[in-house]
């Protein structure tokens, strides 16, 4: 294989002489400055290389084109982002398109498949315990996607709001097909739901392990309590674990004094952010020993507020003594109509599906990701 690919570059190496003899650079010619003031963030994929220039009517020197596996932008000052930020000062880029592609090999990537290929081309893991241990996440670092135009979503949402990009620069993002080379625009959130759909959209640092809203929803009913974080009115965060009951697949309710430190974020800023964790197991890896963690969670996003209708009231305590004492709602009327009137009951609305996350390994020791079940 290593032989293969020096003869292929000896070959490359010959035409390149035949080529700068013969002139045929000539039509080439141009200068550093891209003609339509257009950078192109796209993915390295072999079955673009003549196909997006062509696609998208580029000729040399009209535009900037950067790639890497998936067209993205991981971090916001990785090799991607920094090519940008040059493109834009330097080289006079006003225009940027995010270009990803269908059926494109960085979906689904995850670390444990090149971790098989590289114990079988040399590597040890050894090797790959020194990169962790010098801070380097390979798990995040060769993690793929789930969801191309939620991928897309988000490199778009990276460039436009980096610190170092002008406001007046246009972002616009897109998935080509592979195939035929037809554009289809991937169109950004509408502003008035930008911050629940921005938390909907925004890319799990490891996507290999979230799980869908009816995972967290199980989560969320099965925790021993649910962390309710707020904001209080001068700005600072509040959050404790709560006892919460759930009544419909977007609807949970707790219970408090009639005055209090929660009431008074809810009347200042009534969305909160639920957090929830269940099967939390402190774990040796089975494949490298590593010291880690088994768990289920779940996150999600809502508004509260305060329950005023009497009925709702009833109903709203009737679950939650429902949930946590099942054993004793005998005793639930006569604990109404002592304590009603000095309980207030809070209603969460989800303004979105939840998300859930897992860490857990099957029986052969692989941990389990995209949703895999044992």
């Amino acid at each position: 294989m290593y032989l293969g690919i020096i003869s292929m570059i000896d070959q490359i190496i010959d035409f390149n002489k035949s080529f700068v003899a013969q002139k045929g650079y000539e039509k080439y010619l141009t200068d550093k400055y891209p003609d339509k003031k257009l950078a192109v963030l796209s993915c390295m994929d072999t079955r673009l290389t003549e196909l997006l220039p062509a696609a998208l009517g580029l000729k040399n020197g009209d535009a900037k084109i950067i790639k890497n596996a998936g067209g993205l932008v991981i971090s916001a000052f990785d090799s991607a982002m920094r090519s940008l930020i040059v493109a834009i000062y330097e080289l006079g880029v006003q225009e940027i398109m995010v270009v990803a592609h269908s059926h494109c090999g960085a979906c689904h990537m995850s670390y444990d498949h090149f971790h098989h290929e590289m114990i079988a081309r040399g590597v040890t893991d050894e090797t790959l315990d020194t990169i962790r241990k010098c801070g380097i996440d390979l798990d995040q670092w060769l993690e793929g996607f789930k969801d191309t135009p939620t991928s897309v979503r988000k490199t778009v949402e990276t460039i436009k709001t980096h610190p170092l990009v002008p406001k007046d620069i246009v972002v616009r993002g897109f998935i080509i097909d592979s195939e035929t080379g037809a554009l289809e625009e991937i169109e950004e959130q509408r502003e008035q739901s930008r911050t629940c759909s921005s938390f909907a959209e925004r890319r799990m640092r490891k996507a290999s392990r979230q799980m869908d809203a009816a995972f967290a929803l199980e989560v969320l009913d099965k925790a021993p309590y649910v962390t309710v974080s707020m904001m209080r009115p001068d700005g600072s965060p509040y959050g404790l674990p709560l006892s919460l009951a759930r009544t419909d697949e977007k609807t949970f309710y707790f219970h408090c004094a009639l005055e209090g430190d929660k009431l008074d974020c809810i009347a200042h800023n009534p969305t909160v952010f639920l957090s929830a964790v269940t099967k939390c197991a402190p774990t040796v890896g089975p494949k490298d020993g590593s010291f880690t963690l088994q768990y289920k969670s779940a996150t999600a996003i809502g508004k509260a507020e305060i329950v005023t209708d009497r009925k709702e009231k009833i109903t709203a305590l009737r679950a939650i003594c429902q949930r946590f004492l099942p054993h004793h709602m005998d005793a639930f009327d006569d604990a109404i109509s002592r304590s009603l009137e000095r309980t207030a009951v809070v209603k969460i609305t989800l303004q979105e599906p939840p998300v859930g996350k897992r860490k857990q390994y099957d029986k052969e020791g692989e941990e389990l990701k995209w949703g895999r079940m044992e």
